[in-house]
């Protein structure tokens, strides 16, 4: 009799068929062996992970500096080109290759009509077909603004403070003893009230003038190239990117906009540089409706190009060149300065803004991550610190530090980027 036979007559006889299964014994053994494998490759993997998203971060910020050298030099209007380094709140950081399509002259102070009392200010926007990249998540860069870079000269020869005048850089009071010292600034980008034209620290809507006296909205750095050469520009001063803010909201023709309405409307334009280039060389116009004035000019028409591309507007990021900049894990910084974790919502050390401008819309560190109290200085001194590698804080760099941060300097007269060797 075979085995299947013998199956058969089981089952007519009302046997049920013997199965065999696992023990409880068993079960436990399997679940164990997978703990185990578990916990030796879970931390292996995440290292995987962190590795690669560290080189990524590494790479993506070196293809940037090389694309930007590049639009400089196929610059068909002789335009110097640039990197600039953007953070929007929540992230992840972009940086974007720009070309210069002009400059605007801007007032220092309310009524500061003369030339003695403006500033000349160079425009960049973003280069239509350049590759944008971004950082992998938390993987951010900082520029090194060097003493005394934050403080700026009008034409009558007064100081101002423009350039990162947030509270966590000492305000606007060019006296300040930050004003004084190097700094690794964070990209203050993408923290301004995204529904509002204009800066409520000067009022909300289109038409009012805007000035240096006051907080500017949104702050970074760039890296800027000479279109002839290749090489580092020599120009130090102040400049605006355009990077429209994501919202329909405040803005000419907002609702049902006809044609001269629109043309003035960078969220909706696909090519920024035609765009900004056309604003600067048009006449003078009302900045509310971008219907053209008719002569003799009076101080509207001077406004008119500033409310859009001007140091105040919500469209515009107030950027200055840098020669050195490091690429580092925010997570990192933010556990070795004593910090709980990021703020959830910018996913940085910085509090978030209203986005209506309802709300306080400075721009200062989240206090309540700090374990141990909260100092502004200390931790802008930390920061610095742990960039340049004091990671132990004992003001010195040797054996018992370990640097997190990979520090570049652009060579001033290839433009090549260096890896600071610590």
């Amino acid at each position: 009799m075979n085995h299947r036979s013998r199956i058969h007559r089981g089952m007519l006889s009302g046997q049920t068929p013997v199965r065999r299964g696992f023990t409880v014994v068993e079960l436990l053994v399997v679940i164990v062996v997978i703990v185990i494998v578990l916990t030796i490759a879970t931390p292996a993997f995440r290292a995987l992970i962190y590795s690669s998203e560290r080189s990524l971060a590494f790479n993506s910020v070196e293809a940037a500096v090389a694309s930007a050298r590049d639009v400089a030099l196929r610059s068909a209007g002789g335009d110097d080109g640039a990197v600039v380094f953007l953070y929007d709140q929540g992230g992840p950081m972009r940086i974007v290759p720009a070309v210069r399509v002009g400059s605007i002259s801007q007032q220092r102070r309310r009524g500061e009509l003369s030339a003695a009392g403006q500033v000349r200010v160079d425009v960049f926007a973003p280069v239509a077909d350049a590759t944008l990249i971004e950082m992998p998540p938390n993987w951010h860069v900082r520029g090194y603004a060097s003493a005394g870079s934050m403080v700026d000269t009008q034409g009558n020869g007064r100081e101002f403070a423009a350039w990162y005048n947030s509270e966590p850089w000492g305000g606007v009071q060019t006296q300040e003893p930050v004003k004084n010292e190097r700094n690794w600034v964070f990209p203050e980008s993408g923290l301004y009230p995204v529904d509002l034209q204009v800066s409520p620290s000067n009022g909300s809507s289109a038409g009012v003038r805007p000035n240096f006296a006051s907080q500017t909205s949104r702050q970074s750095f760039m890296i800027r190239f000479d279109a002839r050469t290749g090489a580092v520009s020599s120009d130090r001063g102040l400049s605006l990117l355009i990077d429209p803010r994501p919202s329909s909201r405040d803005r000419v023709g907002a609702q049902n906009p006809d044609a001269d309405q629109l043309r003035l409307r960078p969220d909706r334009s696909e090519d920024l540089v035609r765009w900004a280039r056309g604003l600067i060389d048009a006449a003078p116009f009302n900045p509310r409706t971008g219907r053209a004035l008719d002569p003799p000019y009076n101080t509207q028409s001077f406004d008119s190009t500033l409310a859009y591309i001007g140091i105040q507007s919500n469209d515009t990021v107030l950027v200055k060149p840098v020669t050195r900049f490091a690429v580092y894990d925010e997570r990192r910084l933010a556990q070795d300065i004593g910090a709980r974790s990021l703020n959830p919502v910018t996913g940085t050390l910085y509090s978030p803004v209203a986005a209506d401008g309802s709300g306080d819309d400075a721009i200062r560190y989240d206090e309540g991550l700090f374990r141990d109290g909260f100092n502004n200085d200390e931790v802008r001194d930390r920061i610095n610190a742990w960039i340049e590698g004091d990671t132990n804080f004992d003001q010195e760099i040797n054996d018992e530090d370990a640097p997190q941060a990979r520090l570049y300097l652009v060579r001033p007269l290839t433009g090549e980027l260096v890896e600071v060797l610590r």
